[in-house]
């Protein structure tokens, strides 16, 4: 009798099943990895635009002058960047429900790489929202809170950035 050499077809089927079930997982798996590369690029850039958020109102005349009398600004526009002098809300107490929906001087939004857009309404290149409050807790005492959501969140369960900052009143030296 003669030795056969080489692969039998069933051999062959099960080697190329085993791959195909390979390669399966491995497409699956870069699926995976594009989509969460997606999601932490926007993390990172909801974070950045909470953050500048936060300092861009810590910026705002909040204080005393030289004769003890408090000063707050309630006018510059703090929906752009860098605020304009006039036309805004500036420190003034937020309307309650200021971080839930877009209120008129406290929000704005930004595009996929964070750059900010002008215009009335929401722009059609809206990739993100972000929304602050400001919210009394003494005379001399603000509590602001920023969040940025993707624009196809409506509500605040998809916050992707959340930042707060207590801002006490001081004297000028």
């Amino acid at each position: 009798m003669r030795r056969a050499e080489g692969f039998s077809l069933l051999e062959t089927l099960v080697a190329v099943s085993v791959f195909a079930v390979g390669i399966g997982s491995l497409a699956q798996l870069i699926v995976l990895a594009t989509h969460l590369n997606q999601r932490s690029k926007a993390v990172t850039v909801a974070a950045l635009l909470a953050q500048e958020k936060i300092e861009q109102l810590k910026a705002v005349a909040w204080g005393t002058d030289l004769l003890g009398f408090t000063v707050t600004d309630v006018t510059s526009d703090t929906a752009v960047l860098p605020e304009a002098g006039s036309g805004g809300t500036g420190l003034a107490p937020s309307p309650a429900n200021a971080l839930k929906e877009n209120t008129e001087g406290y929000c704005d939004f930004a595009d996929g790489s964070g750059r900010l857009l002008a215009g009335g309404g929401v722009p059609r290149e809206t990739s993100f929202v972000r929304r602050w409050s400001i919210t009394a807790l003494s005379a001399n005492t603000l509590l602001i809170q920023v969040h940025v959501l993707g624009r196809s969140q409506t509500s605040t369960s998809g916050v992707l950035a959340r930042m707060a900052t207590v801002r006490a009143r001081r004297g000028i030296q």
